[in-house]
């Protein structure tokens, strides 16, 4: 290949260049002193395409024309939402307490389900340390299941104060929804939800 023999601003009208016999080819190079135009919420790259006439042979009195095609791409940048499952014990059962059926219920019994504006959805085990949800930008919605809501657990004799199976309830009425668990998210936003049970132990 020759040496480059010639460097010039881009023009839409184009810019003529002289060249010698031979082989040849044209290269750009983007030199936008603040880099490309950005978008809120949204991923910016350049691309550009070449015609095929902007590499080859060139031979004597012959004229080329290469076109060269610029295009700025956007892509909106995912939502995240964090997800937090706590669950917490409250004690009506004076035969034991919560530390010995604490280990009976964990975040991760809770399956959670993330709905995005086009009701695709995301279902997951609760986790304590949070749990990490791609959204499309637009509405969304946060759900949970928990099929052992009056489960029946059995604690072999605990201290010896107890000798038969108790009832655990999850009290589905008393569940706390904080921070976003529903509502609106941007491209590139961030927002936390946490869900909060408390589980009760009965008599």
């Amino acid at each position: 290949m020759n040496k480059a023999i010639n460097s010039f601003p881009g023009s839409e009208s184009g810019v003529s260049t002289t060249l010698p016999v031979g082989l040849y080819s044209v290269d750009e190079e983007y030199a936008l002193s603040d880099g490309l135009p950005q978008v809120p919420g949204n991923d910016v790259k350049h691309e550009s395409e070449f015609s095929t006439e902007c590499k080859g042979t060139i031979e004597a009195g012959q004229k080329i024309t290469c076109i060269i095609t610029n295009t700025l791409v956007y892509t909106a940048k995912p939502a995240t939402l964090i997800v937090t499952k706590i669950v917490t014990c409250q004690d009506d059962n004076i035969f034991t307490d919560c530390e010995d059926v604490d280990s009976n219920f964990e975040p991760q019994d809770f399956m959670i389900t993330v709905a995005d504006k086009d009701q695709d959805s995301t279902t997951f085990g609760g986790s304590s340390s949070g749990t990490v949800v791609t959204l499309e930008p637009g509405s969304y919605s946060v759900t949970e299941d928990f099929s052992g809501v009056g489960k029946i657990v059995t604690v072999d004799d605990i201290g010896n104060r107890l000798r038969s199976p108790i009832t655990i309830f999850v009290n589905s009425p008393a569940i706390t929804l904080s921070g976003d668990c529903s509502g609106t998210i941007a491209a590139g936003e961030t927002k936390t939800c946490t869900i909060t049970n408390p589980v009760i132990l009965s008599p």
